[in-house]
């Protein structure tokens, strides 16, 4: 009678057991979700309804600006004529501003997803990406860009762009902010 009794212990004792770590893992499982969906939300790429086109040797590309201190920054500067250089030994393009963005809420890094703008304060230059370059503090996630990859990798080295505010589909030439 005896060894049966301590076999149903030993057998309840697995279950509590069994059962403990399943709820741990399920409670995991749940805190995972939670932060990938809170990091999805939080990622900055919310789109805010603001669009801009690069105009670039006779063609034109619609940048849709998210919705982050840094992009109204930029969107507030516009219009700008500067310039485009190819960044070489990686995938991307970049445009030196003379005047620094706002870094107001800004992520500590980015891994830009292709293809997109992104701000790279320690550059203080706008950067577009055609291909994958990896996580960098100080990168600020700007906008998606309406552009397939060659075309963004086929754009001249030392072309003049021209950033201009799209209002209801017109081009405005004068300043927002």
């Amino acid at each position: 009678m005896e060894s049966i009794d301590i076999a149903d212990k030993k057998s309840a004792h697995k279950t509590k057991k069994s059962t403990k770590i399943i709820c741990i893992v399920a409670l995991l499982i749940i805190m995972a979700v939670v932060l990938v969906l809170f990091a999805l939300r939080h990622s900055g790429r919310n789109l805010s309804g603001k669009k801009v086109n690069f105009e670039i040797d006779g063609k034109s590309y619609v940048v849709e600006l998210y919705d982050n201190p840094t992009a109204d920054d930029l969107y507030a500067k516009l219009p700008l004529t500067l310039t485009i250089n190819d960044y070489e030994g990686w995938d991307e393009k970049v445009i030196r501003l003379e005047e620094a963005l706002s870094m107001e809420n800004a992520p500590a890094g980015d891994c830009p997803k292709i293809p997109e703008i992104g701000y790279y304060e320690p550059g203080n230059w706008i950067a577009v990406y055609y291909g994958f370059i990896g996580w960098w503090s100080g990168k600020v996630p700007l906008g998606r860009i309406d552009a397939s990859t060659d075309e963004l990798e086929s754009i001249a080295n030392g072309s003049t762009i021209n950033m201009l505010v799209s209002l209801f589909g017109k081009l405005w030439k004068g300043h927002i902010g």
